[in-house]
């Protein structure tokens, strides 16, 4: 059953790493995803998080909400931006710094809305470079200035593309590849990328599948094409990440999809 509600369709755009949300009205069921999220509020309105009991965690007009913290999102005409950093993203790590084991942080609103306007223009002309430029300057002035944007070791980025396809080669085969043990790579991995290297491939093929569910396929096919074993697979923990369920994602009313 899918459990998102919007008002108007929610626009959602994909680039390297990073996912952004542009949203209204929205009330969505339990999600849990590896992101961090800055999330805040375009208008004078509140939004809110509670957990899947109906306790309140948060409610306020931006926060910084850390990996796998499970939450629902609830807003009403208060139109929201919600900028996903994902495993992978030069700011990722830095954003640790932040959380201080705290799953959700308030965020001091000016910091954020002043961006707003420019944002929402840009989504609009789909200009994905200045989408880019523009969240690298909504994250810098709330990155400890001793981490900005770390620098990645030169072999994960020579994996990444390798992992992103369909059926990527084996961990026995990509530690080969940089000569490294299963053992070593695996741990390389996990400290450059903030993920074991299995988590990472399967969060990859649902950002796959978000867009390739937008073209008209059935869901089966989808599920063949990004990499998974079948629909079940694909469908039994995407409304756990997202908050509804991939049958949404072919409804336009609900969601636009725009970015690579």
């Amino acid at each position: 059953m899918d459990t998102l509600t919007t008002n108007s369709p929610m626009h959602v755009h994909l680039s390297d790493h990073m996912l952004l949300i542009d949203a209204e009205t929205v009330i969505s069921g339990p999600t849990r995803r590896p992101t961090y999220v800055l999330i805040w509020s375009t208008t004078d309105r509140t939004f809110s998080f509670s957990s899947a009991s109906g306790k309140l965690l948060f409610e306020g007009k931006a926060a910084l909400v850390a990996p796998d913290v499970e939450r629902q999102l609830k807003t009403v005409d208060s139109n929201i931006f919600s900028l996903n950093i994902e495993p992978g993203h030069a700011a990722y790590h830095s954003l640790s710094q932040l959380t201080y084991n705290h799953g959700l942080c308030p965020l001091k609103i000016d910091q954020l809305k002043e961006f707003s306007i420019e944002l929402r223009r840009h989504l609009k002309d789909e200009n994905n470079k200045k989408i880019e430029e523009t969240t690298q300057h909504i994250m810098s002035p709330l990155l400890p200035k001793h981490a900005q944007f770390r620098q990645r070791d030169e072999r994960i980025d020579r994996l990444l593309p390798l992992l992103d396809h369909p059926t990527p080669p084996e961990l026995s085969s990509l530690a080969q590849t940089l000569h490294l043990s299963k053992d070593r790579l695996s741990h390389l991995f996990s400290a450059e990328i903030g993920m074991p290297i299995r988590s990472y491939i399967l969060w990859r093929r649902y950002r796959r599948a978000i867009l390739a569910l937008q073209s008209g396929e059935k869901l089966s096919t989808v599920a063949h094409q990004v990499g998974f074993y079948d629909q079940a697979q694909m469908s039994r923990t995407f409304q756990n990440l997202f908050g509804f369920s991939p049958s949404t994602l072919k409804q336009p009313e609900f969601i636009h999809i725009s970015g690579i």
